[in-house]
């Protein structure tokens, strides 16, 4: 239950982060697959 309860919080957190995180994290390469997790959570969310 707590995870499920900390999936959600997170998942609306990464909504907001998500575009920020997207831009400041895909020049480097290295996170781009952070970037495709964040926006497809966001998507998830309600």
């Amino acid at each position: 239950m707590s995870n499920e309860l900390g999936t959600s919080v997170a998942s609306s957190h990464f909504e907001l982060i998500s575009p920020w995180a997207c831009h400041l994290i895909w020049p480097t390469g290295l996170f781009a697959t952070s970037c495709v997790v964040l926006t497809i959570m966001s998507e998830w969310t309600p």
